[in-house]
């Protein structure tokens, strides 16, 4: 199956970012949808619009705890002027739909239909018990503290849009529309593999995050140590949306990722304009897209930030950009950036200001650890002034 003679990997091209970020639209596309249940759906994109069925609520609901009545009743209430109302005793036989009669009040919790003949509700740190009822000390309109037909959505309302990753909120709605199950975007099954030894793996649980919070599946393949009868045998997968392997991306004489894959499939993109991370690999064996990252802790990193993570995006549904809230600083000293290169420079904030961790060279993964966020210094400019204002993507 494998042949494994040795040889050279095929030499860097270092294409444009831009280029890179192509290959990505232009090689994947959002997976087919499943059914989950609402429990299983958290974070999990819409596929398919949800419209409501009927009006929610589809009946007057008590919008808080207290006492169901005619507001009328409670007309010239106040805390010197208190009026009687009959709150009549009702047994378990009693319907529950029996009518609230002018004068009477009855209690209710949260989310309780109103009965007939009420049409607020008087929350009950507005009335005092009495020998036969309650007494009331505040007036309530038509209304109040009540939820009318149709307050959260009338039918056919389209209450969710398809693309929009389900928020804790959302799926509270889903079940006040009475929907149990939600057409989502497949998770794509991202396949990992290390071409280290498991001992030297440094980058897996850190790549296993950010695959998650993109919206993906890993699939841990094995390590590789180096093999490339092993490493080519972990790479050829089929079940598989995705396949990443870490490290061997370079050219030393123990650096096989880029020739086993351009054995096993293709080479589209060797080397991409990014820094840290410029041996970053791209193509594919058969239909799955394959991207081969640098073993280098910060590099794997800025790699995966810079294009691999839109790719597991975009297999997710989920909005392609990079998933970080923004802001504005100003740079306490300079940045200084080499000209045709995207460079990813990590930044910690300070009262306001934006201090570069150009650790040793940019080398060390602590200068990640230790930033707030990181500034894009783009391929035609050489850096940033100290004082400049700058964009901050934030961890």
């Amino acid at each position: 199956m494998f042949n494994s003679p040795p040889h050279s990997p095929p030499p860097f091209d270092r294409r444009l970012p831009a280029e890179a970020w192509a290959w990505v639209d232009g090689h994947v596309c959002t997976l087919s949808p499943e059914r989950v249940p609402v429990t299983d759906a958290a974070s999990r994109v819409l596929a398919a619009a949800i419209c409501a069925g009927s009006d929610v609520p589809a009946r007057p609901l008590a919008a808080d705890d207290g006492y169901a009545l005619c507001a009328a009743a409670t007309a010239g209430a106040g805390a010197y002027n208190p009026l009687p109302l009959r709150v009549p005793e009702l047994d378990v036989a009693t319907d529950p739909n029996a009518a609230v009669l002018p004068g009477d009040a009855r209690p209710v919790v949260w989310g309780q239909p109103l009965p007939p003949g009420a049409d607020a509700v008087l929350p009950f740190d507005d009335a005092e018990p009495s020998a036969d009822g309650i007494e009331v000390y505040a007036a309530v309109a038509s209304g109040e503290q009540a939820s009318r037909v149709g307050d959260e959505c009338v039918v056919g309302d389209i209450v969710l849009h398809p693309g929009r990753p389900l928020r804790p909120q959302d799926l509270g709605m889903l079940r006040l529309l009475g929907i149990a199950k939600a057409d989502v975007v497949r998770s794509p099954r991202v396949g990992l593999v290390s071409s280290r030894t498991e001992a030297h793996d440094v980058d897996g649980d850190m790549l296993r995050a950010l695959i998650a919070r993109d919206g993906g599946t890993v699939v841990f393949r094995g390590f590789a140590d180096s093999d490339r009868k092993q490493l080519g045998e972990l790479l050829a997968a089929d079940d598989l949306d995705l396949m990443l392997c870490v490290g061997g991306t370079g050219l030393g004489i123990n650096d096989h990722a880029s020739s086993v894959l351009a054995e096993l499939g293709r080479i589209d993109i060797r080397g991409v304009a990014i820094g840290p991370g410029d041996t970053l690999t791209l193509g594919g064996i058969g239909t799955t897209p394959v991207c081969l990252l640098p073993g280098p802790p910060l590099a794997c990193f800025s790699a995966y930030e810079l294009v691999v993570g839109r790719l597991v995006r975009r297999l997710a549904g989920r909005n392609p950009d990079w998933p970080h809230a923004v802001c504005e600083a100003t740079l306490a000293r300079k940045i200084a950036s080499p000209l045709g290169t995207l460079q990813l420079c990590r930044v910690r904030l300070r009262k306001g200001l934006a201090e570069p961790l150009d650790l040793a060279g940019g080398r060390l993964l602590r200068s990640a650890v230790d930033a707030d966020g990181f500034v894009l210094v783009p391929l035609h400019c050489e850096g940033y002034p100290e004082g400049e204002q700058v964009q901050i993507f934030l961890f």
